[in-house]
């Protein structure tokens, strides 16, 4: 019994993503979050010089928590019209306590992370941070069980073995940033961005209309 119900937890959630939607939500949250840490100095004045990480920060978990109401208006303009509605069970409020902490708990690793990368800019950190943002993509993909998020993972890990490998060529300067993770992160980024805009093209092309509709 616990199997089927899992196995239908599974199929509800492959449902959510599958029109790539979530996929190009994560993937401009992503850039967007990379864009702040880097392009920080030329956003803020000198007086706020520093405050980019925070604010990229804040900027992450707020489009974190307002992923599902932002994704739902989006499905039912594209998805439900297509393929019709999944009534979703109403989260428990411990469901709602998990991912709150989750949430919080993600700002607070990458908080670390901002704080720690810096003053260890070395293969071991880079390693780590890669380390757990491979631990995060990992567990999202064994939940929804869709290769393109495995691939998602094998990404962080190919682009780890690869800085490190490269480490002695890449300029002092950009140490920092590869040991904080910004060129993977902004690089997964922009491959769940094209992933999820070829996904919803596959899907409209598949689902032009629903067909419910078209027998009305």
């Amino acid at each position: 019994m616990s199997d089927w119900l899992q196995q239908a937890r599974r199929r509800a959630l492959q449902y959510w993503a599958e029109d790539g939607l979530p996929d190009l939500y994560t993937g401009a949250l992503l850039l967007l979050f990379v864009g702040l840490q880097a392009g920080g100095e030329r956003l803020f004045p000198a007086a706020w010089r520093g405050a980019e990480q925070g604010v990229a920060l804040v900027v992450l978990v707020l489009g974190t928590l307002l992923a599902r109401p932002v994704l739902r208006a989006l499905k039912q303009r594209i998805t439900y019209p297509r393929t019709g509605y999944v009534a979703y069970r109403t989260p428990s409020l411990a469901e709602q306590r998990q991912g709150l902490f989750f949430t919080v708990g993600l700002a607070v690793v990458l908080l670390a992370l901002a704080v720690l990368t810096p003053d260890w800019p070395t293969p071991a950190a880079l390693w780590l941070t890669h380390g757990v943002f491979f631990a995060i993509t990992a567990a999202l993909a064994a939940r929804l069980g869709l290769p393109r998020y495995w691939g998602y993972a094998t990404l962080l890990l190919l682009a780890a073995g690869f800085y490190t490998l490269t480490w002695e060529t890449w300029p002092t300067a950009w140490h920092d940033a590869l040991a904080a993770g910004l060129p993977t992160l902004a690089l997964l980024g922009l491959v769940m961005l094209l992933s999820g805009a070829w996904t919803l093209a596959r899907y409209l092309q598949r689902h032009p209309v629903w067909s419910g509709e078209a027998e009305s």
